[in-house]
């Protein structure tokens, strides 16, 4: 670090009482390629500084690595903290990891019985939809998991347009399942059959 003309090392506590980020610099070998007349001309400009890396305390490359209690206290740094932290603007920051599926996009995997199949989570603000496509015993089969109310909606619509059922709206598909969540029973669609909602009084549903 360069303090009014004055280069010294830069360590976590310093960086906390000034308000300053722990980082080091990130250097980079450029090779530039230009062509002049049909010539090409090769330069090179090493230790080329493109950015900062925010180092985390204890870590391999910070300054604290390695030390023991009687260095840690020359340096300002409590013997008992273990790091794993960074210093931002003074202020310690953690990472903290999350495992959550990316929603609209299309995952592909394996299911419980090992085949393969694709799904999709739509997300809107008060509903959510799965639609997956597997291949089970040679055959393609289209699974959709809604909400009642998305569904009651897509009935009500496909009856205005004049489709008394879904095979006559998806005539190219070989079989439909179709999935009720919430307060309402599952039923199959077999061979282009017609799905029918029911209350949920029954112990098929979910």
């Amino acid at each position: 670090m360069i303090y009014e003309g004055v280069t010294e090392k830069l360590s976590p506590q310093k960086c906390q009482l000034s308000n300053l980020i722990y980082a080091a610099p990130i250097y980079v070998t450029i090779d530039y390629t230009t062509t002049m007349k049909g010539k090409k001309l090769e330069s090179m400009e090493k230790d080329v500084i493109i950015g900062q890396m925010p180092i985390m305390l204890r870590s391999c490359s910070c300054v604290l690595y390695g030390k023991d209690e009687e260095q840690l206290a020359k340096l300002g740094e409590c013997p008992l903290d273990l790091g794993g932290y960074f210093v931002i603007n003074g202020m310690e920051k953690v990472i903290s990891i999350q495992e959550q599926l990316s929603k609209n996009r299309i995952i592909i995997d394996t299911d419980n019985k090992g085949c393969v199949q694709a799904y999709s989570i739509s997300t809107l603000k008060k509903t959510k939809s799965k639609t997956i496509i597997k291949m089970e015993k040679r055959k393609i089969y289209l699974v959709l998991e809604i909400s009642p109310a998305v569904w009651w909606l897509s009935a009500t619509v496909s009856r205005g347009c004049g489709a008394d059922s879904l095979a006559r709206l998806l005539p190219e598909m070989a079989t439909i399942r179709l999935v009720v969540r919430g307060s309402f029973t599952q039923r199959w669609c077999g061979q282009l059959g017609q799905f029918v909602a029911d209350d949920g009084n029954n112990d098929e549903g979910d």
